[in-house]
């Protein structure tokens, strides 16, 4: 009796084997073939962000209404460095008032050019979102 069980045991393994899908073999690519986008962001004034935060707050005026009414706050805005490393499309995200969003605005806007970003190589539009502090002196 055990021999049969044994023996039946075998053929079913064996069936069950055979009515597998052949494993998929993926085909190897030589490791030179197989690259990633080269992406370089784009460079203010050969730095990053915190230069570019830097030269905004050496060129922000405190409008005069805010800084009366001591109002203080963060203005996110939206902006684009182009192919040319022009700013350009700057939009305030979330403002805090009417004078100081313009201001940031004005400021962004008069940016000198970036170096434009790339992917693999070739120049792109890249856009931000980018903080600008208003604060006063206490």
């Amino acid at each position: 009796m055990k021999k049969i069980l044994v023996s039946a045991l075998f053929v079913l393994f064996s069936l069950t084997a055979l009515c597998q899908e052949p494993p998929v073999v993926e085909p190897q690519i030589d490791s030179l073939e197989q690259h990633e986008a080269v992406r370089v962001a784009p460079k203010f004034m050969r730095g990053g962000s915190e230069r570019f935060s830097n030269w905004v707050a050496r060129h922000l005026v405190y409008p005069k209404d805010a800084k009366d009414k001591r109002i203080e706050g963060i203005v996110y805005l939206s902006f684009t460095v182009d192919v040319d490393g022009s700013v350009k499309d700057v939009q305030v995200v979330k403002g805090v008032c009417e004078s100081l969003d313009a201001e940031a605005v004005r400021v962004v806007s008069s940016s000198p050019k970036w170096e434009c970003g790339t992917i693999d190589g070739k120049p792109v539009a890249v856009t931000y979102t980018h903080p600008i502090y208003f604060l006063l002196t206490r």
